[in-house]
């Protein structure tokens, strides 16, 4: 009687809930963020600023399009940013995630970073993920999480040191690294198409301006009154609709004893480091080492020159002082 009476209520429960939402799936690719639409939003800010350059690319040599995940359904793709003379035989790795509200974005975004961190010595690898107009959360994460595998597969090829990778991202790259930085080893997350004998452990994480939480007191995520918010699109929920997932798939829900260092580097809008407070709390309870940096500037500014000397500066000193302990 007590089991009958369990499977009816689990039934009433599945009738009534809501049905998520697959509707943003469009399998078109939304190009609406890109570097130069970051430079007008800071410019309309009232920033004299430009898009950042590297100036040391010519001491880099670049791979573009590697596939590191091949399905019937879709390619993904990686490229590759490497120092041409090298101090050593094997270097740290760094894997950028672009941002774009899980939704638009690319990862030529971040090229300019990348090579100006492969010529202070590191092999950078910019992934390309599907984004939430193909597949809804976890897919990203899942694809991002492949190309650790993969570039943990190839060590020689790309001459990396497995033991110093770091996972970095911006906005909502940074709340990606943050939370598969915590989450390595969750079967949940671990089970792509393509299947590679790696685990997914990085060794640090770099989050640039991203959030920690999507429901929290600092959080502007999930406004849905005028347009449906980045998150409700990654989700195919509100999160009054399934507040559990979206706690779910917040970095802050899964730090632990085992998660790695990490390096805030955030702007100065307070709502794109909710949560950060409250996880390194958690970090601290660990003894687990971070480090807050913030800017005054707008969400943008990775990819604008006013900052762009200062960010590589601080994500090179933080991985020094990781890597070498």
């Amino acid at each position: 009687m007590k089991k009958t009476l369990n499977i009816l209520l689990f039934l009433v429960t599945i009738l009534s809930s809501k049905a998520q939402d697959f509707s943003g799936i469009t399998n078109k690719k939304d190009t609406s963020f890109t570097n130069l639409s970051a430079l007008k939003s800071a410019q309309r800010d009232g920033y004299d600023v430009k898009i950042a350059k590297s100036k040391n690319a010519h001491l880099v040599k670049s791979e573009f399009d590697k596939i590191y995940c091949q399905t019937d359904e879709y390619t993904l793709t990686v490229d590759i940013f490497s120092p041409k003379k090298r101090l050593e035989a094997s270097l740290p790795a760094i894997i950028f995630i672009h941002g774009g509200g899980w939704r638009t974005g690319d990862k030529s975004q971040h090229h300019e970073l990348a090579k100006e961190l492969a010529s202070k010595g590191y092999v950078v690898f910019t992934p390309a993920y599907r984004l939430s107009t193909f597949a809804l959360f976890p897919a990203a994460v899942i694809d991002v999480k492949t190309s650790i595998r993969w570039i943990k597969e190839h060590p020689k090829e790309f001459g990396i040191n497995t033991e110093r990778i770091a996972l970095g991202g911006y906005s909502a790259g940074g709340q990606m690294a943050a939370f598969i930085g915590t989450t390595s080893g969750l079967d949940r997350y671990e089970n792509g198409a393509c299947k590679i004998n790696q685990d997914t452990e990085v060794n640090a994480v770099i989050d640039v301006d991203g959030i920690l939480a999507y429901i929290h007191p600092e959080s502007g995520e999930g406004d849905d009154r005028r347009s449906k918010s980045a998150a409700t699109s990654y989700f195919g929920y509100s999160k009054e609709e399934n507040p559990d997932l979206w706690i779910e798939g917040s970095a802050l829900k899964h730090v632990n004893e085992f998660s790695p260092p990490i390096l805030f580097i955030n702007s100065s809008v307070n709502r794109m480091h909710a949560g950060r407070e409250d996880y390194i709390k958690l970090l601290d309870k660990h003894d687990i080492y971070s480090e807050i940096h913030t800017f005054k500037a707008p969400h943008v500014f990775p990819m604008m020159d006013r900052w762009f000397e200062d960010t590589v500066e601080l994500i090179d000193t933080f991985l020094i002082k990781i890597f070498n302990q």
